[in-house]
């Protein structure tokens, strides 16, 4: 639905793909700050209605989401892993520690995940990606040496942790510039993964299994991940478990009163609607810092003056109304 909005956080999509790599490697509700990282004013008069949908994929929503630092792009990035010798000892010819870096890269693009989906089903599949296709020809010879590639750094204690420590580091950066909202999403899903993980040590004999349905019935590449390094890489569940502590600890090390949500629109500087991570949606009252989470983005909003004070209308895809005061008092 806003596909101008979710291109515009590409960057913001390697997050939750890197975790894959490291991974071997609700929230607290507050409002205090008021603000979103990228900030926008709208003015409705009496009886006046805006399409929000419109509004969300236009072309200012989008030019100042374009402007937002993308810290993927530096030449810095996994410096340790691009350049550690044990990586690179275990690459096939023709390939490159780089060679997994632009995967991820392309799979976080292709998929759009990150900020508003930052947990996919499934990753996209390598054959049809960018990085085997250069010089206007495909290079089969990657492709297949890909998952041997894959494998043998998951196979390797060490170069796991290699791999792990530069993901982890980058992950940092990347969680430094964003909304506190999606920090917390973030630790929410660590947290789902360690208890998954202890689920998994408690129910050994579920590893036996080559196609587990309940793997497939959780929706999540992560947990996905976690079970097949653990059966297919011989992971201790302790190593796991260490891993998605540190990478706990080090992100809840960056959560502070910063910007709560991504985008942040105000509306007659009464009233302002976040949309957030995860596609969560809050209304907040200026007036008394009140905020109620919606259950979707409304389409429309609509303003109505009586007495001096303002109301406002709120229309949903599921063809719901509700109107609340500029207290967020609901009225219906």
């Amino acid at each position: 639905m806003f596909k101008s909005a979710t291109k515009g956080m590409k960057k913001f999509g390697v997050l939750s793909v890197l975790f894959c790599v490291a991974i071997l490697f609700q929230s607290n509700l507050n409002l205090i700050q008021k603000k979103g990282l990228v900030q926008f004013q709208l003015s409705l008069n009496d009886g006046e209605r805006i399409d929000l949908y419109n509004f969300i994929q236009s072309d200012e929503v989008g030019e100042k989401l374009g402007l937002l630092p993308n810290l993927y792009d530096s030449p810095d990035n996994f410096g340790s892993f691009k350049n550690s010798a044990i990586i690179r000892s275990l690459a096939p010819e023709g390939m490159q520690p780089a060679t997994l870096v632009e995967y991820i890269k392309w799979n976080s693009n292709v998929r759009y995940q990150g900020y508003f989906d930052s947990d996919p089903i499934l990753l996209a599949d390598p054959r049809y990606s960018d990085f085997i296709f250069f010089d206007d020809e495909y290079h089969w010879d990657l492709l297949q040496n890909f998952h041997g590639y894959y494998l043998k750094i998951f196979n390797s204690e060490t170069a796991r942790k290699i791999a792990f420590d530069g993901a982890l580091e980058f992950v940092s950066k990347m969680v430094e510039n964003s909304p506190s909202d999606f920090k917390k999403s973030i630790l929410t899903q660590i947290d789902g993964l360690i208890m998954f993980t202890n689920y998994l040590k408690s129910n050994p004999h579920l590893l036996q299994e080559e196609d587990p349905k309940f793997i497939k019935e959780t929706n999540s590449y992560f947990k996905g991940f976690i079970f097949r390094r653990i059966q297919t890489n011989n992971v201790p569940f302790i190593e796991v478990l260490n891993c998605l502590n540190n990478a706990k600890v080090k992100i809840q090390a960056t959560i502070s009163k910063d910007e709560f949500a991504l985008i942040d629109i105000s509306i007659n500087k009464d009233i302002k609607l976040f949309y957030g991570a995860e596609a969560k949606c809050y209304l907040y009252s200026n007036i008394n810092q009140k905020v109620e989470e919606l259950t979707e983005f409304p389409k429309f909003i609509s303003m109505y003056t009586e007495n001096g004070k303002n109301y406002y209308q709120l229309e949903f895809d599921s063809g719901a109304k509700n109107l609340y005061g500029q207290d967020l008092k609901k009225e219906y």
